[in-house]
């Protein structure tokens, strides 16, 4: 890990860029915080596969996520998911179709690549002191006082 980490930050060093990347321990910290026992994408993996992977996942993912970063890259399978219908209400009518709404399960590491993009760039995310519900600290029951 630390000669991993030496090549890191020579080759930072080395190119002039204000590129964000991140380091191993971070996206360690990161792979942690992925939800267990979640639905597989369309590529069949689920959280525990790359939580319980071990430390070589990590850097190789570690070692895709900077390249993806540097080279402003998203590839096209990360923008794939599987939309299932899900009943709103199962004492409503089932055959209309407004009794429904959509989820979509993306591919995992999709997620932990959403996960690190949030956390190298997350000083530049704000959002209005007014907005109450989907955010950190804050509820809608916040808005109501």
């Amino acid at each position: 890990m630390t000669e991993l980490d030496n090549l890191l930050s020579r080759q930072s060093q080395s190119c002039i860029s204000s590129v964000p990347q991140i380091d191993v321990t971070s996206l360690a910290a990161l792979i942690s915080r992925l939800k267990p026992k979640k639905a597989a994408g369309v590529d069949g993996i689920v959280s525990e596969h790359i939580t319980y992977a071990g430390l070589d996942l990590v850097v190789h993912l570690c070692l895709l996520f900077n390249a993806l970063l540097r080279h402003s890259f998203v590839p096209s399978d990360f923008c794939k998911g599987i939309i299932i219908p899900l009943l709103k209400n199962r004492h409503g009518d089932a055959t209309q179709l407004y009794m429904y709404r959509g989820i979509t399960i993306s591919p995992e590491v999709s997620k932990l690549f959403e996960m690190v993009l949030q956390s190298v760039s997350e000083e530049f995310l704000v959002s209005d002191y007014l907005q109450f519900g989907f955010k950190k600290y804050s509820s809608c029951a916040h808005a109501c006082f």
